[in-house]
């Protein structure tokens, strides 16, 4: 936590120091920022190094040029021919200031720099908006990286496409800004297009078996819950003590018996919600018994899953069933959970399989996508079958009833609703789960703000209703929503 600074506290040589020390992060700062998308850090020392350069026709060009950015046209052609070399100079000069419009001049000129280092005139030409020399490169046999997508979020973002659907009467305006964003719309969609297609991904292959009541079963048994009260009944009743958790959470209190074996670890509350709206074990939450212990009072207490490891420590990745990361992020998105990471998995296994169970529920409520590569297949990959059929059959209000009896309040009530019913939509249209991270991150916390009118009480309908209004409000096209919510955002990579 952030605490004030009292600098009457301070000598005077400690608060000489301490504006010192603040001056430097500040302008460490303002360098980061300064990067360009995608590309490495530029270092201080070639930053503005127009006086380095030999070429005496560049240094007088870049000395007029400071001054009068605006005749950059007319000054090029005032210094006469230049070298290769010269070219190339001016080229790498102006890409390191950020001079996009100079750089594509001097690419115009003939440099061929622009292709080495990856540092291409495709990044420039999308930073500067040359939306001409975008669809020129894109025409020939261009590969695409990673941090071309990057770029193009200062070509296209969710500002932008939301006053050109809003003015918008029909295809034929021609309102000039308006029709310099629909076409950047479209090169942004052949971006990706292109991108997916010269990077193929790995789809996930759907495994249902063993099934995942028979996957928790493994683990836990066929009388979980009442299994592991009994054990805590006689952990407490007998001598008991407490050591900081080594794995699944770092300091915390693990419940000990008698004879040193690790029977549970002490949460909150948001275990017990997790483990009852995770109905029939879908996802696969350990137990979790609200108890009381005299050192602590009332707590709750989740089994300790012995023979396991956290994410982290597990590196053999690829035995990972992508159908249990599909089963953990449903669970995640019900949950609002924002904090889902190989360091909140445990790895068991039991029989020669490999099973995946999601701890730690300490960040709920709040749904912001938490991707990671390690989840590439299954984030690119639609929803299985199995997974399709679970969510769609989940009943909101049985769900309310849960939250109501473990005390949270309405707005938590109301916002589960919503993130499960923008989930079942997700699904009836196909969207992957990147492709639903992408509606959450650019819906879900403007249309809270907008369901004022709603209560915890609201029905799955209601919320239906009022989402597509929400939409129709903005003019976008949901009976589309593959192309409208992959395209109007400022994370192209996350749809890829």
């Amino acid at each position: 936590m952030w605490k004030r600074i009292r600098f009457k506290n301070l000598s005077p040589k400690m608060l000489v120091v301490s504006l010192l020390v603040l001056s430097l992060g500040f302008i460490g700062g303002v360098r980061l920022f300064q990067t360009k998308p995608g590309m490495s850090q530029v270092d201080s020392q070639t930053l503005y190094s127009y006086s380095e350069l030999k070429s005496s026709k560049l240094k007088n060009f870049f000395g007029k040029y400071e001054k009068h950015p605006e005749m950059r046209g007319l000054l090029l052609k005032e210094i006469g021919p230049l070298s290769t070399d010269e070219i190339n100079q001016g080229y790498n000069i102006a890409v390191k200031n950020f001079e996009y419009d100079l750089a594509i001049e001097f690419y115009l000129l003939g440099a061929i720099d622009c292709y080495r280092d990856g540092e291409d005139i495709l990044l420039v030409a999308i930073n500067s908006g040359r939306l001409g020399l975008v669809k020129d490169l894109l025409s020939s046999d261009y590969t695409l990286k990673l941090y071309h997508l990057n770029a193009v979020r200062s070509l296209v973002n969710i500002e932008q496409h939301n006053w050109a659907y809003i003015y918008k009467k029909q295809d034929t305006d021609d309102l000039g800004y308006q029709k310099y964003l629909i076409e950047s719309q479209r090169l942004a969609n052949t971006i990706i297009t292109l991108y997916k297609e010269q990077n193929p991904i790995q789809f996930m292959r759907y495994d249902t078996f063993p099934t995942y009541q028979e996957s928790y079963q493994a683990i836990f048994g066929n009388q979980a819950q009442e299994e592991f009260k009994q054990e805590l009944d006689e952990t407490l009743s007998g001598k008991y003590s407490f050591i900081e958790a080594d794995h699944g959470t770092q300091h915390t209190p693990v419940l000990i018996n008698e004879k040193g074996k690790k029977v549970g670890i002490l949460k909150t509350k948001n275990e017990i919600l997790a483990e009852k709206l995770d109905y029939d074990h879908f996802a696969g939450v350990p137990p979790a018994i609200n108890v009381f212990i005299p050192e602590y009072g009332e707590v709750v207490v989740q089994k300790w899953v012995v023979d396991s490891y956290m994410g982290t420590e597990y590196k053999r990745e690829k035995d990972w069933s992508p159908e249990q990361l599909h089963h953990i992020r449903v669970l995640d998105i019900r949950l609002g959970n924002s904090d889902r990471n190989k360091g909140n998995v445990l790895i068991a296994q039991r029989e020669s399989r490999t099973h995946i169970l999601p701890i730690d529920h300490d960040l709920l409520m709040h749904y912001i996508p938490n991707d990671t590569n390690w989840e590439a297949s299954y984030l690119n990959s639609p929803f299985s079958p199995l997974s399709k059929k679970y969510v769609q059959e989940l009943d909101l209000n049985k769900d309310a009833a849960v939250m109501e009896n473990l005390g949270y309040s309405n707005q938590d009530i109301l916002s589960m609703k919503i993130r499960t019913t923008l989930l079942k939509m997700s699904i009836e249209h196909n969207l992957t789960l990147k492709e639903t991270d992408i509606l959450f991150r650019f819906y879900y916390f403007d249309f809270l703000e907008k369901a004022n009118d709603l209560t915890a009480n609201a029905s799955e309908k209601e919320i239906r209703n009022l989402f597509n209004a929400h939409m129709n409000h903005v003019s976008l096209i949901v009976q589309n929503p593959v192309e409208v919510w992959s395209l109007i955002g400022n994370n192209f990579e996350l749809y890829i």
